[in-house]
């Protein structure tokens, strides 16, 4: 790629970034966001997820918790479900999350977590 092509991806890029409001270098934070959980969040995803998710924090208010496409979570998976529910409430911001993913039920069942900020949002 010549220097023309670079100095033209970079203005496109910087275009992009300063247009879109969910971008931390701008100061408008919108209220409400979904957090999507992927249809796998394992140790393979999680870094990935956390990052994605921690700029949708940033950002935002007032979240909704998707937990409709999951269908396999690891141990460090729902570490990083019970990292990620702690911190949104950390920051006194709104969650909105009704789990009705039964791998999550069912691996907070098998694996004895019993942790009181997540009660909240397993009942049925």
């Amino acid at each position: 790629m010549n220097k023309t092509n670079k100095k033209i991806n970079k203005d496109v890029g910087d275009r992009t970034t300063t247009s879109t409001p969910e971008n931390k270098n701008t100061d408008n934070k919108t209220d409400k966001a979904t957090i999507e959980l992927p249809a796998e969040l394992t140790i393979a995803q999680v870094e990935s997820f956390k990052l994605h998710t921690l700029d949708i924090i940033d950002n935002h208010n007032d979240f909704l918790l998707d937990d409709s496409a999951i269908v396999r979570i690891d141990t460090t998976g729902l570490q990083l479900i019970i990292a990620i529910v702690t911190h949104i409430l950390s920051l006194n911001k709104s969650l909105n999350w009704q789990c009705n993913a039964n791998c999550i039920k069912e691996s907070i069942k098998q694996l004895g977590v019993n942790e009181p900020i997540l009660n909240q949002y397993l009942m049925s």
